[in-house]
């Protein structure tokens, strides 16, 4: 059983490793739009644009 504990580690990170990317981007492009660099979404407040942002940053994370 040992040798699956490490499979499942190594895919975990692997996984972790590939979502790396994505997770920059989307905190980049939601601190910009905080700051005015980067338009909010057409069609949400500012308040709810960014609970949706943080929970898909959540998911991110968490997966």
């Amino acid at each position: 059983m040992e040798r699956w504990d490490r499979v499942g580690r190594t895919a975990a990170y692997g996984a972790a490793f590939a979502l790396t990317p994505y997770v920059c981007v989307k905190a980049s492009w939601v601190v910009g739009s905080l700051l005015g660099v980067v338009p909010v979404g057409a069609g949400f407040s500012t308040a709810g644009w960014v609970l949706l942002n943080t929970v898909t940053i959540g998911m991110a994370g968490a997966g």
